[in-house]
């Protein structure tokens, strides 16, 4: 094995040295494509081919060969292939050194690719999924009960749509862990980024939600460099191999420096928004209450402006 290998993680992942961490890494990736059972099935099972032969010590996986992951799995070796780089894709494996044949190494057999499990660093490594005693599978084989009564079976193959979640208010601040995963798949979707695992881009993100920012300056972050605030960074996220990658490169450069967002984009408490919104509303029914003729009298006339101007104001501030 190479002495270097470390330095060929790229920066910001660490090495899963945990075979059951590997693992929940494994099934979590697995669960955000959404896949169909058979197809899910065998990337698992390629996958954990390669945790199977996980030193625990370092993390390396050495020795695993793509014709044993194909025997374990059912499948051709192209399709080995196909789950490998997929898992490379979205940031969850690492080719450490690549393989070799027994003619150009000089020895009687091959050298199997080198590999680590990697998780984004600072986010903490994730516990295997435990089952609750009395919803455990039986002897028999039988579900737990509480999937009979709530699981419907559908035909196999046939994707059930999600319900779409409802965007967060693009300037107010997050209070929770729910309010952090609305904001972050609201910064998705308005990137134009699909297609990405869901818990690498919250892990991603979660130090800004806690910081206090909203949506609408992360928005104005990845498209604005502090230093030249006037000028558009352009649209490289849309055709990035690794979206996330880019996106977190651009945010590093406003480290420490959320204060020199524009105040249009800056974080508001929700509550406060909510109550600014509910006295206007008052004041814009109290001129209804008035008499008629006092909308023609020059007091009148620029009491509606006002009004006017302040409900203006009040609809920008909640974009």
């Amino acid at each position: 094995m190479h002495p270097g290998w470390r330095g060929r993680i790229p920066h910001g992942l660490v090495v899963v040295t945990d075979q059951p961490a590997a693992r929940e890494l494994i099934d979590r990736a697995a669960d955000a494509e959404g896949w169909r059972a058979d197809r899910r099935h065998i990337a698992l099972t390629v996958l954990q081919t390669l945790a199977d032969a996980m030193d625990w010590r370092t993390g390396l996986v050495i020795g695993a060969t793509r014709e044993k992951a194909a025997q374990r799995a059912g499948a051709s070796l192209r399709t080995v292939s196909r789950v490998i780089a997929w898992a490379s894709r979205v940031g969850l494996l690492v080719c450490v050194e690549k393989g070799a044949t027994g003619a150009f190494l000089g020895t009687r057999s091959n050298r199997a690719p080198a590999y680590v499990f990697v998780s984004p660093s600072g986010m903490p490594i994730p516990q295997p999924r435990r089952v609750a005693d009395d919803q455990g599978v039986d002897e028999i084989g039988n579900p737990p009960a509480s999937c009979v009564s709530t699981q419907t079976l559908g035909r196999e193959g046939v994707k059930r749509a999600s319900p779409k979640r409802p965007a967060w208010p693009s300037r107010d601040q997050t209070r929770d862990g729910r309010g952090r995963a609305a904001a972050t798949q609201t910064v998705l979707d308005r990137a134009g980024v699909r297609r990405v695992p869901s818990w690498k881009a919250s892990a991603m993100l979660a130090r800004w939600w806690r910081s206090g920012w909203s949506v609408s300056g992360m928005l104005y972050a990845i498209d604005h460099h502090p230093a030249r605030p006037g000028e558009s960074r352009g649209d490289a996220i849309r055709g990035a191999r690794d979206p996330l990658a880019v996106i977190g490169h651009r945010l590093a450069a406003w480290t420490g420096r959320e204060h020199e967002l524009p105040a249009a984009v800056q974080a508001v408490d929700p509550d406060e928004r909510r109550r600014r919104a509910a006295r206007l509303a008052a004041q814009l029914d109290e001129p209804a209450q008035q008499p008629r003729y006092t909308v023609s009298t020059a007091a009148g006339r620029q009491q509606a402006r006002d009004l006017f101007a302040a409900a203006q104001r009040a609809r920008r501030a909640a974009a």
